[in-house]
C-alpha cells in the first residue's frame, strides 16, 4: 500500500507512541486487539485484531440498533437486561429496568408480539402433571427471554430490505 493510504496524523506518529496506543487498545474490555509475543524472540511483539470478537461486537450492536429503532430506548434496556440474565419475571424486569409495571408489560408484550421475546411458563412446585385443564396461571412463574432465532430473522429481513431500497434507488439515479 502507498503512503497516501496512511492518515497524516498516523504517518507523523513515532513507533513508541504507536506502541503505546496499541498497548492501550489491548487493555480495552472489548478485547478487539490482542498482543502476541513471538515465542522464538521475546523482543518481537505483534498486535492482532481479534476478528471473532470484532464481529460478535458488531452483531450485538446491530441487534441493539434494530431493537432501539423498532421498539425504543426503554425496550432496548429490557433487551440488554434479558441478554445478561437470560430469563426474568416481569416484576424483575420492571425493577431492574426502573420502569413502571404498565410500561414494562406493554414493552414486553410488544416485543413478544413481534417474535423478539419468548414467554415460558414454569409451574410452581406442582405435585402432578400439569395439563391445560388443570393449570392455573397463579400457580406458575412466567419468564421472559430472548428469541435469538426470530431476532436474527428480523435483522436479516431489515438488511435485505435496506439492500433492496439501495438497489432501487441506484437504478433510479442512473
Amino acid at each position: 500500500s502507498s503512503t497516501s493510504d496512511v492518515p497524516p496524523a498516523l504517518a507523523k506518529m513515532d513507533a513508541k507512541t504507536l506502541g503505546n496506543y496499541l498497548e492501550l487498545m489491548c487493555k480495552d474490555p472489548s478485547q478487539m486487539v490482542a498482543r502476541r509475543v513471538n515465542p522464538h524472540d521475546a523482543s518481537l511483539v505483534m498486535f492482532a485484531v481479534q476478528t471473532d470478537t470484532l464481529l460478535a461486537t458488531l452483531k450485538a450492536k446491530q441487534l441493539e440498533s434494530v431493537i432501539a429503532h423498532k421498539f425504543g430506548a426503554h425496550s432496548l434496556r429490557i433487551y440488554r437486561m434479558l441478554g445478561i440474565h437470560k430469563m426474568l419475571e416481569q416484576k424483575h424486569v420492571a425493577e431492574l429496568g426502573m420502569l413502571n409495571a404498565r410500561e414494562t408489560r406493554e414493552r414486553l408484550f410488544g416485543m413478544y408480539a413481534a417474535g423478539v421475546l419468548t414467554l415460558t411458563e414454569i409451574p410452581k412446585g406442582s405435585t402432578g402433571a400439569v395439563t391445560l385443564q388443570n393449570r392455573e396461571p397463579k400457580a406458575s412463574f412466567f419468564l421472559w427471554g430472548i428469541n435469538d432465532t426470530m431476532l436474527m430473522r428480523i435483522v436479516t429481513e431489515e438488511v435485505c430490505h435496506a439492500t433492496l431500497n439501495l438497489r432501487l434507488r441506484a437504478e433510479q439515479e442512473v
